[in-house]
């Protein structure tokens, strides 16, 4: 990452794995979908007081309030949030996307919006752009065929950058 001049960025599925990340002096953590309700480990990662992207998979909008107060009462801001909507479904249909809780988030929570894109397509993260998301969040493979959840639902390396030429399209005509 240093060498391509890109930011590192990793999941942490527990607490050790948190303790590990924070040696690497890393300034921005992501909450996987999974760890949205383990309270321990969102005290533990708030107290850093880093900037999270929390992705909110398999979550309701109960529990994602709960996420946010427990990170927000040990030591974040809300600056320092960004809930992704995420369908935690590897690949997931378009179908599936429910882009439309975007809105329901920046009304409900008044936080950075993100999304966490679990499609084969290019196209999918504009959607979420439309909707107010500010941070995509894609997977890319060096292989689809590998084994593993992820690799049959990231894109190759061409399509990723075909992606990102269509945001920086879309972005460019904003003015």
């Amino acid at each position: 990452c240093n060498r391509k001049k890109i930011t590192f960025l990793a999941s942490a599925f527990d607490i050790q794995s948190l303790d590990n990340l924070r040696k690497l002096k890393i300034n921005y953590y992501k909450i996987p979908s999974g760890e949205i309700t383990n309270i321990p480990y969102l005290e533990h990662l708030a107290k850093f007081k880093k900037n999270v992207f929390l992705s909110t998979g398999m979550s309701n909008l109960i529990e994602i309030k709960n996420a946010i107060r427990t990170l927000r009462r040990n030591g974040l801001n809300k600056k320092q949030i960004t809930l992704l909507q995420c369908t935690s479904n590897y690949p997931t249909k378009i179908s599936d996307l429910n882009l439309n809780v975007l809105t329901t988030f920046k009304k409900k929570f008044k936080l950075k919006l993100g999304f966490s894109d679990h499609t084969t397509n290019i196209e999918t993260p504009l959607f979420a752009i439309f909707k107010g998301a500010r941070l995509i969040e894609k997977h890319i493979t060096l292989n689809k065929k590998m084994e593993g959840p992820d690799h049959k639902a990231s894109l190759s390396i061409a399509e990723f950058k075909k992606m990102i030429d269509l945001i920086k399209n879309f972005n460019s005509s904003l003015g």
